[in-house]
């Protein structure tokens, strides 16, 4: 479990560590929401959205990413300290 505050280090922390199609899943404690970012290349990512809305977001580029995700930790995790981070291996 990692800190609702630290979100956003944390995810770009982990995004320059794995490989190119690997997913980051960060959902609340009770799981109901989630934002999911998966890597395509070094340079661009995917971010899906599930929870209070479901949307998607292609192609982006580290400073998009970095504004979205901010709007989303708003949107999806207002009240959450405490948040869930799984690493998902593309095989």
């Amino acid at each position: 479990m990692i800190q609702n505050k630290d979100f956003i280090q944390i995810c770009f922390k982990n995004l320059k560590q794995i490989s190119p199609l690997d997913i980051l899943i960060f959902q609340t404690s009770k799981k109901d929401r989630s934002i999911k970012i998966q890597k395509i290349s070094d340079e661009k990512f995917n971010i899906y959205e599930e929870g209070f809305f479901h949307n998607e977001f292609l192609d982006l580029d580290f400073k998009e990413l970095k504004k979205i995700l901010k709007q989303l930790q708003k949107i999806e995790f207002p009240r959450s300290n405490q948040l869930w981070l799984k690493i998902v291996k593309n095989k």
